[in-house]
Formats: structure tokens, C-alpha cells, sequence
């Protein structure tokens, strides 16, 4: 059970921190190389299927580059990305350690 538990959370957190890396990546852009922006996210909900609502937000739009918060010099995704890995590392070995 518990290696199943470990690929599940490895799972949780890769995906969570390639959603983190995206946003910097965005974020990192000069201002000429920014997405437009698009729509609002409940008016996609209501227009498009969730596969094309979630492929739209994943490839990013133009407010996704204003960092409106920093703590100690990294911007909201850093943080995230840097939990995600730290929180993802530590149940995956927590829980593969379970098993012996």
C-alpha cells in the first residue's frame, strides 16, 4: 500500500510543480512575448468543454505574468513550486518507508 500511496503523491506533486514551473516560466517572459489575454475563467466554464478550459489556463494568458506578490524575493509560483517538491518528496518518503 504504501508504494502505491508514494506514486500517487509523486504524481500529485510533478504535476502540481510542472503547473508552478509554467507560471514562472510565463512570468519570466519580456513584456513583447506575453500571451494576450483571454477570457475569464467562469465565463470558459460555461463556454467551452473542461479539457479546452484546462488547456487554455495551462498555456497561460497575459495576467499570469503580473506578479503581484513576493515574500523574500520569490513570486507566488517559486513558493509554490519549492512546497510542492518539498511537501511531494517528503510523503513519498514517509510513505515508501511504511511499507518495510
Amino acid at each position: 500500500m504504501g508504494t502505491v500511496a508514494s506514486l500517487l503523491i509523486a504524481l500529485v506533486a510533478l504535476a502540481g510543480a510542472g503547473v508552478a514551473a509554467r507560471h514562472l516560466y510565463i512570468q519570466s517572459l519580456p513584456p513583447g512575448m506575453v500571451p494576450v489575454c483571454g477570457a475569464t475563467l467562469n465565463y470558459m466554464w460555461e463556454i467551452f468543454p473542461p479539457t479546452e478550459v484546462l488547456r487554455k489556463v495551462l498555456t497561460g494568458s497575459g495576467e499570469c505574468a503580473k506578479i503581484e506578490w513576493t515574500f523574500l524575493g520569490l513570486a507566488m509560483p517559486a513558493w509554490v513550486l519549492i512546497w510542492v517538491l518539498a511537501l511531494g518528496a517528503t510523503g513519498v518518503l514517509l510513505n515508501w518507508r511504511s511499507r518495510e
